[in-house]
């Protein structure tokens, strides 16, 4: 009898600038696909940068983790790997022995994406760029935007030298690789994993003494200005006295939270949550009525919604990045584009239960049917094993 062949293991390694237990939409992305992928059968290690007295290497959920010690610029969020140091040298040296397959890079912002995709092209291996966003880097002063903008497109030309192919999150996020005369090859969307499951509704309520009867709008999201938690907030206040049972919980952290708190004025309505853990998220979606996201940020494909989507919760947005392909029409959610818009759809929605209901189970067939994760997995993996074939095919 003949011997079977030994399975090949896969090895791609993931280069994303951050990671968990840092909180964020993308970092939420990388490790759910990475994480399905492992699952599929491939050996995936995750190249990030350390953090916050993270350790340098672990596993974790089946995952290697590899921790660049780093430098931490602009409130944290532009982390410089310490290059210069010969301890660094030897972890990216190490990593590139263990013999990788593909690499996968995530965003063009980073120094660490840089190298990643040299790394790959070093030992002839495909680097594919996964784009998580449809606009610039925005801080509200003019010169430094103008600077970071320059900055963007020199990094985007840079990577391009070193990479095979590029991907986004989303068909918006696709136009916005061709701002930088890149073209995309297709999406890999972002997710949620179907085996999420939170608290009951029943469970959540009465830790803020609340009951059932209680209406509950949301705002789950990281708390940066343009993010749209302050048009919440001012909306909820134009309408609160109409409807004595309604509350509006926020949940996140963030450069804006303090201004947000001002904003609210203590108004015992208005719950901050800070930052909380995933599961936390969930419940407070299930337990919601309307997810409130009147984003200004240039989303790639928010994951906020779809999870609230996944929870059954009715969802009022703005068309920031890839909302649109998912709230495709007014059967899956409802699209608004001021705060006046917020307002009028709030209460057309608190008033009127069976269209809640209708949008939240349109919606959440939708995201379970094509925005899971075991869906997505496939397609990148087919994606990296095109990419190396044709490599291989090269040599």
């Amino acid at each position: 009898m003949l011997a079977q062949p030994e399975k090949i293991q896969r090895h791609v390694v993931m280069c994303a600038a951050f990671f968990p237990p840092h909180i964020g939409g993308i970092e939420r992305y990388v490790f759910s696909i990475s994480k399905h992928l492992n699952l599929r059968g491939w050996k995936v290690t995750i190249l990030t940068t350390q953090l916050h007295n993270t350790a340098l290497t672990e596993k974790y959920y089946g995952l290697r983790i590899v921790r660049i010690p780093s430098v931490s610029l602009a409130s944290g969020r532009m982390p410089i790997p310490k290059i210069w140091q010969r301890a660094v040298r030897k972890s990216l040296r190490d990593l590139l022995n263990s013999k990788p397959d593909v690499y996968v890079i995530h965003t063009h912002l980073f120094p660490l994406s840089l190298i990643g995709a040299a790394m790959g092209w070093s030992k002839s291996n495909p680097a594919l760029v996964i784009g998580h966003g449809t606009g610039h880097i925005r801080t509200g002063k003019s010169w430094l935007d103008s600077c970071l903008h320059i900055y963007e497109h020199l990094m985007a030309k840079t990577l391009n030298l070193f990479s095979e192919s590029y991907f986004a999150v989303s068909h918006q996020a696709e136009v916005w690789w061709s701002h930088f005369g890149i073209k995309s090859s297709g999406t890999i969307h972002n997710g949620v994993d179907l085996k999420d499951t939170p608290a009951k509704k029943t469970d959540f309520l009465p830790g803020y003494g609340l009951s059932e009867q209680t209406k509950i709008v949301a705002f789950a999201a990281r708390l940066l200005p343009d993010k749209g938690a302050d048009t919440v907030i001012n909306a909820f206040n134009a309408i609160e006295t109409r409807y004595p049972d309604l509350y509006l919980f926020i949940a996140g952290d963030g450069p804006a939270a303090n201004s947000l708190i001002t904003l609210a004025a203590g108004h015992p309505r208005i719950v901050f949550l800070g930052e909380v853990d995933h599961s936390t998220v969930l419940s407070l979606l299930d337990a919601a009525d309307i997810f409130a996201y009147p984003s200004r940020y240039p989303e790639g494909l928010p994951t906020c919604i779809l999870e609230a989507g996944l929870m059954n919760c009715a969802v009022v947005a703005t068309p920031a990045g890839g909302v649109k392909e998912i709230l495709i029409d007014s059967d899956h959610g409802m699209i608004i584009e001021s705060e006046l818009q917020l307002q009028e759809t709030l209460c057309t929605l608190l008033e009127n239960e069976s269209l809640r209901k209708k949008l939240a189970k349109k919606l959440r067939a939708r995201v379970i049917a094509y925005f899971n994760w075991d869906r997505i997995s496939e397609e990148l993996e087919v994606q990296m094993i095109s990419s190396i074939d044709k490599r291989n095919l090269k040599s």
